[in-house]
């Protein structure tokens, strides 16, 4: 575990929790009492911790094993912060001050910054993670939009922490579709996507690819909703393509959840989005999604009354795995996130913060049956395919051209003469570690997370593809 700065640093008295003082470059809120309870286990048998504590967003880091709380000013002397909870315990770190009401958050992948959104001003504020400093706020407006646009929602680009997408909208106003666009630091690439003025888009919920070059968005306020496909290059972000019929009855008022390679919504809908194809439904409706592919499990989330259910199904089979309840629950629940190896945590917009451990005790779905290593037939060159164009294909090519790296096409046959490795172990390794055999002319920019984010089957239906080229 890597240690926050000073976030995560208190103390717990009386059965509650004191924030302990620790300088740090931007405004801190003086220690103010947090009541963090334990709960009667859930249904299943699993332990809760509830933590009192007004909330606009929730996310994990799982470099460092934390919990970060966006707080609105409604919380007092610790309002208008990022707020770090250790899910072991429900201990509040630090408050560092963000800015005006911080709302949708973001954590690039190395753990470095976490993004805010605000909502009381047409910002983004960035803390950086190690040193505990508020160290960037991002100005959003521009003469080309026609006046102040706010955010919604905010997603970092995969292997780049300094580079966000912000999906823009009009406060107070109808259409409220604003535009998507990008920003590395606080300068904004030049190209857009328009939002809505009789010839734009309507996206205001987003979702980045393995692939850098590429970012997923629906509407879930519009009607007739759409999945949409954006492309990112060094000049922006431009509109691929809208499929508004893919999934029946639309994404009503829910959200997206991208894990690998493939896309979730709340309405139950896995969707391969490259091929832009439904591959199945799990029965249930809910107000928010946690894949988790390690696991082989996805959570949705949904509340009746004051009891919230968690319900959890096979992703290979789309059977439910199984489910439970959350007793005690105030207010309208959101913001499921997966922490640690099998714990869940989600929020209430009355000031609540529920932290689960161990949801299953461990349990997992029974795998399904292994492919035979070195497999290239129809079915896994499909496979390839699509796993080349959720996560490569942004980059490289599948021709001759010249991308971000260079194109793929004859690779298999040039992996077989660059070193002692085969062709196989040439490629599969430099998926795993990209800076194993970097191309001469080429930067060594290529994510270092496929090795853990792709299975052995995945890499090897990826190999297939290439050696197809």
């Amino acid at each position: 575990k890597r240690p926050v700065s000073n976030l995560l640093t208190g103390t717990v008295s009386g059965g509650q929790v004191t924030p302990t003082a620790a300088p740090v470059a931007t405004a801190v809120a003086a220690p103010t009492a947090v009541p963090a309870e334990r709960l009667p286990r859930s249904s299943n048998g699993a332990q809760v911790i509830r933590v009192d504590l007004p909330t606009n967003d929730i996310i994990y880091d799982p470099v460092s094993q934390t919990i970060f709380a966006s707080v609105p000013s409604s919380a007092g002397s610790i309002g208008n912060s990022i707020t770090a909870v250790d899910p072991l315990t429900g201990e509040i770190g630090r408050s560092p001050f963000v800015g005006s009401e911080p709302g949708k958050l973001a954590i690039s992948d190395d753990g470095q910054f976490v993004y805010a959104v605000l909502n009381g001003a047409p910002k983004v504020a960035r803390l950086d993670l190690i040193s505990g400093v508020l160290d960037l706020t991002i100005d959003l407006t521009g003469p080309e939009r026609g006046g102040t646009v706010f955010a919604e929602d905010v997603e970092v680009m995969p292997g780049s922490p300094g580079t966000i997408a912000v999906t823009l909208q009009n406060q107070g106003s109808s259409p409220r579709f604003a535009g998507v666009v990008v920003f590395d630091d606080d300068t904004r690439r030049p190209d857009f996507v328009r939002g809505f003025s009789g010839t734009g888009h309507h996206v205001n919920v987003i979702e980045f690819a393995l692939d850098p070059g590429r970012l997923y968005g629906m509407s879930n306020s519009s009607s007739p909703t759409g999945f949409y496909r954006m492309a990112i290059d060094g000049g922006g972000i431009l509109f691929t393509d809208n499929s508004s019929n893919l999934v029946p009855g639309g994404f009503g008022s829910g959200k997206l959840a991208f894990e690998h390679g493939l896309v979730f919504t709340t309405q139950g809908a896995m969707i391969e989005p490259e091929r832009r194809e439904l591959l199945g439904t799990f029965d249930v409706s809910a107000v928010s999604v946690q894949p988790d592919s390690r696991s082989g499990l996805v959570h949705f989330l949904s509340a009746a009354g004051d009891v919230a259910t968690f319900t959890s199904f096979d992703i290979n089979t789309f059977v439910q795995f199984g489910s439970f309840t959350v007793d005690g629950v105030s207010g309208n629940v959101n913001s499921l996130i997966e922490w640690g190896d099998d714990g869940l945590a989600f929020r209430t917009d009355a000031g609540q913060i529920f932290i689960v451990h161990s949801t299953y005790g461990g349990a997992r779905p029974a795998a399904p049956a292994t492919r035979p290593a070195g497999e290239s037939g129809p079915a896994a060159l499909q496979r390839g395919e699509s796993l080349y164009n959720s996560n490569c294909s942004g980059c490289h090519s599948a021709g001759s051209d010249t991308r971000v790296g260079p194109g793929h096409a004859g690779v298999y046959q040039r992996a077989a003469g660059r070193t002692g490795l085969s062709a196989d172990e040439y490629l599969r390794q430099s998926i795993i570690d990209p800076t194993a055999f970097v191309v001469d002319g080429f930067a060594a920019v290529m994510p270092s997370s496929f090795g853990a984010i792709l299975s052995e089957s995945e890499i090897d239906d990826l190999i297939a593809y290439l050696r197809s080229l």
